[in-house]
């Protein structure tokens, strides 16, 4: 028999642990691949892993020096050096910019800012933008300012010669030599615009306490006279545009924009409409008073007040748009233009013209084009 503890019993039971140890270690080593992945399953695998890794990270790399290259370049105040890194680079941009305090206006930005807000308050008041719809491509413009101690010392705008259409006017008591104006006919259609650092408190009467608003155009259509002044010391120059005397000659195409309808019954309802703001040699407005109601919409020169019988409106996009007019006997009626391409012609003499989509079934967001023509 074999002896139990026997060398040779003893080397196979070795042998047997041996075999269990190999079973063991072969799953751990199993396990560790799927840690690792299939790709590094050899070192020339990781050896290609760790070459592709280096050269993103050169890739990133070169990508960041570029960027910050180009940031210092437009910045202009760094010499550049061709072998600085990323963090050399940055240090350096920290360094010339430095570090905000907390403060958001200390920043680089904030203090660009600030400087831009600061430089334009000391610029002052500027001209107008002959561009603006209520302005003049050559508007009339005042000569020097001067001061008359007979109405408190106010500084009036000076005249040597009166714009055309309107006179030197000597109504005032006393007399303010060369600063009244006076239409030949009405002042109708004429616009003004006082230029001064005296804010809000325009008068064109200094007859009258009421003041005017400086730096914006102002309507002047319903005065019967001007003598345009500020207080003491300020600056005074106006600007003067008589829109009556421009002539319409080409038909025009106006895109609607949307507004709100309203009357003082009340009611009110949002939709789209025309601004004619545009259109030279007509006179505009928002409000008036028909069927026994004053009617509003709340965007400007969305009514003409002119007369525009013989004026034609084609339909050119959209749909379901209405020619709302008051005919000078104050009575209402409404041309419907529903398809493209068709058109109204206004057959009798006009005190309001409104163009709207009222009726449509999404009037605030149906917007619409339409061409107007003025009378052949």
């Amino acid at each position: 028999m074999t002896d139990p503890n026997g060398l040779n019993v003893k080397v196979a039971a070795v042998l047997a642990d041996l075999s269990d140890l190999i079973t063991d270690t072969a799953g751990i080593l199993n396990q560790v691949d799927g840690l690792r992945g299939v790709d590094n399953l050899t070192l020339g695998d990781l050896n290609a892993n760790l070459v592709a890794m280096r050269t993103d990270l050169a890739d990133l790399t070169g990508f960041g020096l570029q960027g910050l290259n180009t940031i210092i370049s437009s910045i202009g105040f760094i010499d550049l050096e061709t072998s600085s890194t990323v963090l050399q680079l940055l240090n350096d941009i920290r360094d010339h910019i430095g570090f905000p305090t907390g403060d958001a206006t200390t920043t680089l930005l904030g203090l660009l800012q600030s400087i831009a807000n600061t430089s334009l308050c000391s610029c002052g008041p500027q001209p107008p933008n002959t561009t603006d719809p209520d302005s003049c491509a050559e508007p009339f413009v005042s000569d020097a300012a001067h001061s008359l101690p007979s109405y408190d010392g106010r500084t009036f705008a000076y005249w040597s010669t009166a714009p055309t259409d309107l006179l030197i006017g000597t109504s005032l008591d006393p007399t303010v030599g060369n600063a009244e104006l006076v239409p030949e006919a009405t002042f109708d259609g004429w616009t003004a615009y006082v230029l001064s650092r005296a804010s809000n408190i325009c008068s064109l009467d200094p007859s009258e306490t009421l003041v005017f608003p400086t730096n914006t155009w102002i309507d002047i259509s319903t005065r019967d006279m001007v003598a345009f002044s500020v207080p003491a010391g300020a600056d005074i120059t106006v600007y003067l545009c008589n829109h009556a005397s421009e002539v319409w000659t080409d038909c025009v195409e106006l895109t609607s924009t949307p507004g709100t309808y309203s009357t003082d019954v009340p009611f009110s309802e949002d939709a789209q409409f025309i601004v004619f703001s545009s259109i030279p040699g007509i006179t505009t407005g928002n409000t008036w008073f028909a069927d026994g109601a004053e009617q509003q919409v709340n965007v400007a020169n969305t009514i003409v007040t002119s007369n525009w019988h013989g004026v034609t409106i084609t339909l050119l996009s959209g749909s379901t748009v209405t020619i709302y007019t008051v005919n000078e006997s104050g009575g209402v009626s409404s041309l419907p233009i529903n398809s493209v391409s068709d058109s109204q012609t206004i057959s009798f003499d006009t005190q309001v013209v409104l163009i709207h989509n009222l009726a449509a079934s999404s009037p605030s967001t149906s917007a619409f084009q339409v061409r107007i023509c003025p009378p052949s």
